[in-house]
């Protein structure tokens, strides 16, 4: 398995797998709508396929992490991301 930060290379990649895990490319949070595909975050892949994300933002100097994804249960890629 191998982590790297998304880049600007992977979004559309990164934008289909929201997609098809959250089925949506929004997320409500406190109230307010946002969007997934603009924020940071570490993706999981093994074989060139992704098999992990991590998306956070920085708010009010706080790192909240936004979405965690795994494929492949106990496999430690959650806990690595």
């Amino acid at each position: 398995m191998h982590i790297k930060p998304i880049s600007i290379d992977d979004r559309q990649r990164i934008n289909d797998f929201i997609k098809s895990r959250w089925f949506s490319t929004e997320m409500v949070v406190g109230g307010e709508i946002v969007d997934m595909t603009k924020l940071e975050g570490f993706i999981a892949y093994e074989n060139e396929e992704i098999v992990g994300l991590a998306t956070y933002r920085i708010k009010d100097s706080e790192c909240e992490i936004m979405s965690l994804d795994s494929l492949k249960e106990n496999q430690g890629i959650g806990t690595a991301l």
